[in-house]
Formats: structure tokens, C-alpha cells, sequence
């Protein structure tokens, strides 16, 4: 079950209809970034291999935007495969206050590839491997508030990584910039499952994870070390024992 197309485009048609785009001021901007391992909300979603993503980003001067990237990654022995998409659309407004707030809905077509082993013919033992391919298909409905340090946003997904698992999401930011160039970033987020998936293993559960970073900037792009860490121990997908633990780096170049 992924979110009802129709809510999908009720967002996007209501972001649309906030204000109309003045195409003359508008950005769009593009980058590639490779990275050690794709992570979600405390989730590996590569098998603790490196991938790489492509992105588009548009930003409207009434507030819309939309951003769409592609990811390829190693397959754990499968050779190098395009992974799946992501894809947003929302709108941002700030107040005279100073204070932003965003809506929006994003969805993604992702695959994780798992080594695991059967019997083989004639075998009486597990000696022969194969990969197994999960898809996870996810969608979000999300809003937030932000300031120059600080963000704080609510996902609502009805079927969480192609799982029926219907849950929340509560992601909260901050970044400080001690001196030029250098960015340091935290991240807290709790996840509290609201109802389905009830053939994962500890699906039930309320998750923390929670993350630290630092990012060096430059003008034609930057590179992010982030150590980041979750428990319970993650229960999906059930034949990859993920690491409650993970230092990650990145690097992504602007266009």
C-alpha cells in the first residue's frame, strides 16, 4: 500500500495554489553527492554500502518548491544499480518573525538488495547465495517550523517502507557555524508507530535515533562526517542485522 494518489495531488495542488510562481525569479539548482551509506530516520537503506545520488532542486520566489533525485548504488556483490527515486513537493513561507514554516509531500520507489543463502539442489546445507530485493516504496505527508539554528518537523506515512506500518515521525534539527566555513549539526528524531505491520519483529516499538556532524562548506559544494546512532535495535528488513551504530561520510558537489 503506498499513500492514495489523490492525496498526493491534493498537497501538490494545494501548495500550488498558495501562490502563483514567478518563474523569472526562480532557482534551480542541482548537485551529485556520493556518500558511504544511505541512511533514513536511523535506517541503512544500502546494506552499509556507498551510493550515489543526483538531485534537482526548484525553489519559487512565492514559496513552492520541489526537488527529484536518482540514486545508484552497490549491491552487496550485484555490481553497481540504479537504486530508486525521491521526489517533493511543498511550500515554504517565512514570517515576520523570522520564523519559516513548510508543508509538503515527498515520495520514493527505493530497492535494498540482502545476501542471504538457501540449499542449494542436492545440498544439505545453506552453501548457496543469492540476493533478496525488498522494496521500499514509502510516502510522506510532512510540516515544520525552522530557524537560522533550529528545525523541527512532523512526517505522517501511512505505509512505512512498503511495510503497512502507518506511523509518525518527529525530526528535530539544530546547526551552529563557529567559524567560516565549518558547520556542526545534531539530529533527534523519535518514530511512534500508529498501527499495521504487525509481521515485523518489534515493529511496535518506539524508535530514537539520533545524530552528529560536521560539514565543511565550500563554494562548489561540501563534505559531512556524521556519526549517528538508534535503539532499539532496527527490526526491518528482517535478514540484515543493522548496526545500532554508524559513522558516515559524504560528499556532494553544487551545480
Amino acid at each position: 500500500m503506498t499513500l492514495p494518489r489523490w492525496i498526493c495531488l491534493s498537497v501538490a495542488a494545494a501548495c500550488l495554489n498558495l501562490a502563483e510562481p514567478d518563474l523569472a525569479s526562480a532557482q534551480v539548482a542541482g548537485s551529485a553527492t556520493v556518500e558511504t551509506d544511505y541512511r533514513l530516520q536511523g535506517y541503512d537503506l544500502t546494506n552499509g554500502h556507498p551510493d550515489g545520488r543526483f538531485e534537482v532542486t526548484y525553489d519559487g520566489a512565492s514559496g513552492i518548491f520541489a526537488g527529484a533525485s536518482a540514486i545508484i548504488g552497490e549491491t552487496a556483490g550485484g555490481g553497481v544499480h540504479p537504486l530508486g527515486y525521491l521526489g517533493e513537493v511543498g511550500f515554504a513561507k517565512r514570517m515576520a518573525s523570522g520564523v519559516n514554516w513548510d508543508v509538503g509531500v515527498s515520495d520514493a520507489q527505493l530497492a535494498l538488495y540482502i545476501p542471504a543463502t538457501r540449499l542449494a539442489p542436492g545440498a544439505t546445507v545453506y552453501s548457496q547465495t543469492y540476493f533478496h530485493r525488498y522494496n521500499l516504496d514509502y510516502a510522506e505527508i510532512y510540516g515544520g517550523v525552522s530557524t537560522t539554528h533550529l528545525s523541527a518537523h512532523l512526517y505522517i506515512s501511512p505505509d512505512y517502507l512498503g511495510q503497512d506500518l502507518r506511523i509518525a515521525y518527529l525530526d528535530l534539527d539544530g546547526a551552529i557555524r563557529p567559524v567560516k566555513h565549518l558547520r556542526l549539526f545534531s539530529h533527534l528524531g523519535a518514530l511512534a508507530p500508529l498501527g499495521g505491520g504487525s509481521d515485523i519483529p518489534g515493529a511496535h516499538q518506539v524508535r530514537v535515533d539520533a545524530g552528529v556532524g560536521a560539514a565543511w562548506e565550500a563554494p562548489w559544494g561540501e563534505l559531512k562526517v556524521t556519526f549517528s546512532a538508534t535503539t532499539p535495535r532496527l527490526p526491518y528488513p528482517v535478514d540484515y542485522d543493522q548496526h545500532r551504530e554508524a559513522i558516515s561520510v559524504s560528499l556532494t558537489r553544487y551545480f
